[in-house]
């Protein structure tokens, strides 16, 4: 029987509804799929948003910390080298892929797939000499499964042959609102609801990258235009205490911590902007899925996913220097004028093309490239 592996440093929640339909569209075609996995690094354990399911393999993963980077050291089954396709990501800290990739000069099996964005996706995290890593680890696979165009557009420059890449529009599961919402999250909705509130949200990792000092006084400006206005914050991270501390002393900040599931759709389906200024990315579809159009800045360190917006189109990319104030009042324009129905009209649109079932069929079809 043909055997696909995927080894993965971790796996994140959302992901978790791809690997579900990845197996069920592989076993239609008489390929099995293996996941392997380890844990979340230190740097990411405290979003709590990893997840497993009984299928997968879980290995071990150690972590080296040198410098600024993290590397990892996963332990993987000596029978990893047996199966047909083996994809990792294209990450340059992952030590498992070194091995692969020399194994894989001398060996007709198994192929190697890299999935990845074609760079570090935080530009301050870049460097000429590592990203001239990662650009040779590229060149060694069989096959690339590039995050979108802009990833495509950034192998190609590494001297990926276009025929060799498979773009999968990376995307996520939305969470749907079923009977199990908790009754925490049901207050916080029914009061929302009963006082006519107009709703922002922002559902993240909340650590440093999302600029969150600017987000405060941000929608604090948007209070002040808009006093129907009130913010939810959903996601974990290492700044979920302060906001909370910053929460308390504005009644109409909402910090509910890590959310999934019923939870996360009550929330996002109440919700009629997406406020977030610091980097973006896949919680660009939740936002369009909901209609709750994303105010953004054009700032560098967006992940690949800004790809999906444009401007005045399905949200409003507004130019970095923009003062609070003018974000602010863009804010307001898309909550309370046909402006923001536009936005969401056309964002849930877009989001009927980026879906997880489309995202499994490119993925199925450059693994079955890789098998012929």
């Amino acid at each position: 029987m043909t055997v696909v592996a995927l080894a993965m440093e971790w796996i994140p929640a959302y992901r978790i509804g791809f690997y579900e339909q990845l197996r069920q569209r592989l076993d239609q075609l008489d390929v099995r799929l293996r996941v392997l996995h380890g844990q979340p690094p230190a740097s990411r354990s405290a979003r709590r948003d990893s997840a497993t399911l009984p299928w997968f393999e879980e290995r071990t993963n150690r972590f080296v910390t040198v410098g600024r980077r993290e590397l990892t050291l996963q332990t993987v089954p000596r029978d990893l080298v047996d199966v047909d396709v083996v994809v990792v990501q294209h990450e340059v800290g992952l030590l498992l892929n070194y091995p692969l990739a020399a194994h894989r000069q001398l060996s007709s099996s198994p192929r190697l797939g890299f999935w990845g964005h074609g760079e570090n996706p935080v530009p301050g995290l870049r460097s000429s000499r590592i990203e001239s890593v990662r650009d040779s680890l590229a060149r060694r696979g069989d096959r690339i499964f590039a995050y979108t165009e802009r990833s495509k557009e950034r192998y190609l420059h590494a001297g990926v042959p276009a025929e060799r890449i498979t773009v999968v529009n990376n995307s996520k599961s939305i969470p749907q609102r079923g009977d199990d919402v908790s009754a925490e999250i049901s207050a916080l909705v029914a009061g929302l609801e009963a006082r006519s509130a107009h709703v922002g949200w922002m559902s993240s990792a909340l650590d440093e990258s999302k600029d969150l000092e600017r987000l405060i006084r941000i929608i604090d400006r948007t209070r002040a235009l808009d006093p129907d206005f009130e913010f939810v914050v959903v996601g974990g991270g290492p700044a979920l205490d302060s906001l909370r501390a910053t929460a308390s002393r504005r009644p109409w900040m909402h910090v509910v911590g890590p959310r999934f599931g019923s939870d996360q759709a009550a929330i996002g389906e109440v919700a009629s902007v997406t406020i977030h200024p610091g980097l973006l990315g896949l919680h660009v579809i939740d936002a369009m899925a909901f209609g709750a159009p994303i105010v953004t800045l054009d700032t560098p360190i967006h992940s690949h996913e800004i790809s999906y917006l444009t401007d005045r189109r399905n949200a409003m990319i507004m130019p970095i220097e923009s003062s609070d104030s003018a974000v602010a009042q863009i804010a307001v324009e898309v909550l309370t004028t046909d402006v923001g129905t536009e936005l969401a009209n056309q964002g849930l649109a877009d989001a009927r093309l980026l879906t997880v079932e489309a995202m499994v069929e490119r993925f199925v079809q450059g693994l079955l490239t890789m098998l012929e």
